[in-house]
């Protein structure tokens, strides 16, 4: 029955996904990060759900009079210039079979992104976008933290099998980058019962990095709460009232938690870190040899730990963003990525210090903040982790492009609005008296 009901939610969707493609925009969120396949059983289990999504959103854009149009902005040529990049070096891969394999799906990832640069153009259609990218994965985190209260904590928090974030490090991740956002949305929706429900969900998400037991989620979510606090008005209150309560906090978490969080101080004798360290040099190793192009996309293999791991026998995936680019892509990759990051962290404190002037553009501040320090957490926990392409650091990405997009407009507005206000007070005072 379950399975059923999945397919035909998915099937059901095609013709509004083929009609306005901005929808189908939201399907493909809701298809990435909810999973809802991944939670029946049966034939809906292995169903083509984000193929079909994504073939009917670019049928429905090709035929459709309004394309709009790419934002030419730094952001949209270093992606693009990314994206080219992983296909010049699948030519040259150590594993050329494998390495096509994975960039048909990273170009997946990559190609809805930039569908949605072109989709999404004005206010209303970015708030959906932010509220399916957001609640998407809070969904996760909302079923989890009942769990959690239900089970006492007692178990680790995993994400929808088959999926991008089925790993516990990987849900963390993304648990950790939408929580900003959902902090977001407590600021722009107002209603009494909006509140309680973001406010609730808030809530649970934090608890539910914590299910996760991730040491990288952790980190990531310190990283999260540190900048959320400095952005407060009521930092000079708040930091102080956390250090006198964090270990009250601490203190009442489950002790197998503690225990992980705290092989954080021993981490030259922890076998997973050891991994990590030994992985992280293989990328260096190979990188020597091949600078500019890596090893090509899946080239962390048990055969070439053999000759560039100082630690032959100790096989690890990369488990960081930064040395997964670097050994699969080389050096221009690794600098077009972090260029690329950087960027957009910078356009974003940009955009929030600009619309921080103008009252009637608070919705901007909100989710440049937002923006900003979801993407500051990523960039810590892809540290640990080898998430370098996580399509929802893409969805970032277009949303900090599209949302500049909307700031000029709403400024270019604004302008002219004023200027026709101080036109027609011009003419009337100029106007004979009688």
């Amino acid at each position: 029955m379950r399975s059923t009901l999945v397919i035909a939610f998915i099937l059901l969707s095609l013709p509004f996904c083929f009609r306005r493609p901005y929808i189908g925009i939201l399907m493909w969120c809701i298809v990435s990060y909810v999973n809802p396949h991944r939670f029946a059983w049966g034939a809906a289990y292995n169903f083509p759900a984000a193929q079909l999504v994504a073939v009917a959103t670019l049928l429905g854009w090709l035929f459709s009079s309004n394309k709009g149009r790419l934002p030419q902005q730094r952001e949209t040529y270093l992606m693009l210039l990314l994206w080219l990049n992983f296909a010049l070096t699948t030519v040259v891969a150590l594993y050329p079979d494998e390495a096509l394999n994975r960039l048909e799906f990273v170009s997946k990832i990559l190609l809805m992104t930039v569908m949605a640069l072109f989709i999404i153009d004005d206010r209303r259609k970015f708030e959906y976008f932010m509220l399916v990218l957001g609640l998407s994965v809070a969904a996760i985190a909302v079923k989890g933290g009942i769990w959690g209260i239900v089970t006492g904590a007692k178990y680790m928090l995993w994400g929808p099998r088959g999926s991008m974030i089925a790993d516990n490090n990987d849900v963390a991740l993304a648990l950790n980058m939408v929580t900003p956002v959902i902090w977001a949305f407590t600021k722009i929706y107002r209603k009494k019962w909006q509140q309680i429900a973001f406010y609730s969900i808030f809530g649970l998400t934090v608890f539910s990095i914590i299910l996760t037991q991730s040491r990288g989620g952790f980190v990531g979510l310190l990283a999260i709460a540190g900048i959320m606090v400095l952005k407060s008005r009521g930092k000079f209150l708040i930091i102080p009232a956390l250090l006198m309560l964090g270990p009250v906090f601490f203190y009442f978490l489950p002790e197998h938690y503690k225990a992980r969080v705290q092989t954080l101080e021993n981490y030259d004798t922890d076998l997973s870190a050891l991994g990590r360290i030994n992985a992280w040099q293989f990328a260096f190793n190979l990188s020597l040899e091949r600078p500019f192009t890596g090893g090509g996309f899946e080239c962390f293999t048990p055969e070439l730990f053999l000759k560039y791991a100082p630690n032959p026998a100790d096989y690890h995936a990369a488990h960081s963003n930064y040395f997964l680019l670097l050994g699969e892509h080389g050096y221009p990759a690794l600098l077009l990525f972090l260029t690329l990051l950087v960027a957009a962290l910078l356009k974003l404190r940009r955009l929030e210090k600009i619309s921080a002037k103008l009252p009637a553009l608070q919705w901007v501040t909100a989710y440049s903040s937002a923006l900003q320090s979801g993407l500051v957490g990523y960039a810590i926990s892809g540290a640990f982790l080898g998430r370098a392409y996580f399509d929802l650091f893409y969805h970032f990405l277009a949303a900090t492009i599209i949302l500049h997009e909307l700031l000029r407009k709403e400024i270019i507005n604004m302008v002219l609005a004023n200027a026709g206000v101080q036109q027609s007070v011009g003419s009337r005072s100029a106007s004979p008296t009688t």
